[in-house]
């Protein structure tokens, strides 16, 4: 494993951590600034599709046990009626 030697290569590596968070941000705002006419299109897809919330949000656990809540588009039908998938699965079995 490399070991720093210097206080400059710390600096410059806290310099390229903060810069690289920064950027990382301000990429990722542009990039929904840029594309939210077409995420709220297929917002409207859905809804117009299905009844409910057209976003399906989860509670999920990151590294480090770190929890965090994933936001994405739901591609389910709410309340969905599966007696035919546990009758195909009772069959099958």
């Amino acid at each position: 494993m490399a070991m720093l030697k210097s206080k400059r290569g710390v600096r410059r590596l806290f310099t390229y951590s903060l810069w690289k968070g920064v950027v990382d941000r301000l990429l990722a705002l542009l990039g929904i600034v840029v594309l939210s006419p077409l995420l709220i299109l297929i917002a409207m897809g859905i809804r117009l599709d299905s009844p409910g919330n057209p976003i399906f949000s989860q509670e999920r656990v990151g590294r480090g046990d770190r929890r965090f809540v994933v936001h994405k588009f739901r591609t389910m039908h709410v309340n969905n009626d599966d007696s035919e998938y546990k009758e195909y699965l009772r069959r099958l079995v």
